[in-house]
């Protein structure tokens, strides 16, 4: 079973889980989504520990983001 994560301007934005059927059998991702789309997903089913939403992904790794800085304002 395989994990996807899509990512938008370099950010994590949604984790895609394994689905399985009612027999219990994986359902591939391309028989869940359309092509183009799965096309644009990063497979992340062996990336420990597996990104979240909001973790970076830069030159094909993940981070944490940065802590946002307070502004003296």
């Amino acid at each position: 079973m395989k994990t996807y994560v899509r990512i938008d301007g370099g950010v994590v934005v949604e984790l895609i889980r394994p689905m399985v059927d009612e027999e219990g059998k994986d359902v591939p991702i391309e028989a869940r989504y359309h092509p183009d789309f799965v096309a644009a997903l990063v497979d992340v089913t062996d990336v420990t520990p597996t990104p979240v939403q909001g973790d970076v992904y830069a030159d094909g790794e993940f981070m944490k983001p940065e802590p946002l800085q307070e502004s003296g304002a």
